[in-house]
């Protein structure tokens, strides 16, 4: 029998989170494809109490993950481009997307911010699987610090 940790459960619940969140960028983006303005009611839903929460929810995993795992937050240039990314796309999903709902006369503002953020996205959960870029130095460290 395999042990379970508290790394393995907030790991779980950081992946169920993050998928969470492109689905329902991806449920988002169907709709606005297929919906004109009177459905901005149903977009506005879901990104006000589905798409923000995920979002956040999966942030603070990751970010608990670092803490508690052996990758660490600053240790690995991989992580902080994760965490830059999510950091901005956050940013950008409650500027970008909630003026579109709310300002913009038609619907091809928020499909654009929507499928960027799914292209953001995917690219983290990549950056993920690949881990691309190698350890940071101490010395790089210390000089940001």
């Amino acid at each position: 029998m395999t042990k379970v940790t508290s790394r393995k459960i907030v790991l779980l619940i950081h992946v169920s989170f993050v998928f969470a969140w492109i689905g329902t960028v991806i449920i988002m983006t169907a709709l606005s494809f297929l919906s004109d303005r009177r459905e901005n009611s149903l977009l506005e839903i879901l990104f006000n109490f589905l798409l923000t929460p995920v979002s956040i929810i999966s942030m603070a995993t990751g970010m608990t993950l670092a803490f508690i795992g052996k990758w660490g937050l600053t240790r690995y240039y991989w992580i902080l481009v994760k965490l830059m990314i999510t950091m901005l796309l956050m940013l950008a999903i409650n500027i970008w997307i909630r003026i579109a709902l709310i300002i913009s006369p038609d619907h091809n503002s928020s499909i654009a911010g929507l499928l960027f953020t799914l292209l953001m996205l995917l690219i983290t959960v990549t950056i993920s699987f690949k881990k691309p870029w190698g350890r940071i130095t101490r010395t790089e460290r210390n000089k940001a610090a």
